[in-house]
């Protein structure tokens, strides 16, 4: 539960050298925890939107969510509510971990970590904008290794193999998008799964 019986949004300001929040709002969405509501993650875009995936394992699209509260609105007003070309990943439906980022052009990064995916490494496959979520423009295997062994709520960390060159937002965990996956964690929406 939260004061405003909505997701919120508490923001530090870097100002005050995150001392002081700059913001404190219920936000446009519901209550976002599993599992009453499904699973979700939050990234933020390059206008400072907050872009939230709703996973599954119930949506009105039978796919991936993409759905944007606007940073104008002070996050209370939606801007975009789309579906995605890419099925269900919430952990129930298949169990593979996954995170999310927005990259350039607000294209979605869904990054496929494990503990199966088809190459055997942790992919990414970007959504495009341009097409409103509704196709890829880059499907890759990554050279980095399968960063979740089971989907469980301890973060494995990353390791990067010698010699494997990877994209800054890979080796610093940023992402891009201010995910963290130990919220998640601290809230309790990823149930361990039984090894």
């Amino acid at each position: 539960r939260t004061g405003t019986n909505k997701t919120e949004v508490h923001r530090l300001s870097a100002a005050a050298n995150y001392q002081r929040f700059n913001l404190q709002t219920g936000s446009g969405i519901h209550l976002t925890h599993f599992p009453d509501k499904g699973y979700w993650k939050f990234a933020m875009t390059k206008q400072n939107d907050l872009a939230c995936i709703g996973m599954g394992p119930h949506t009105g699209t039978k796919k991936t969510e993409y759905h944007v509260l606007s940073r104008r609105s002070n996050y209370t007003q939606f801007i975009v509510h789309l579906g995605t070309a890419l099925h269900y990943t919430d952990p129930q439906t298949r169990p593979w971990a996954w995170n999310f980022g927005i990259g350039s052009g607000n294209d979605l990064i869904c990054i496929g970590r494990g503990p199966t995916t088809g190459s055997g490494k942790t992919e990414v496959h970007k959504l495009s904008c341009a097409s409103n979520y509704g196709k890829f423009n880059l499907h890759i295997a990554t050279c980095l290794h399968l960063t979740a062994s089971v989907v469980k709520t301890e973060d494995p960390g990353l390791r990067v193999p010698e010699g494997c060159a990877v994209p800054a937002y890979w080796a610093n965990r940023d992402l891009s998008s201010g995910f963290d996956e130990r919220v998640d964690v601290e809230e309790g929406f990823l149930p361990k799964l039984q090894e």
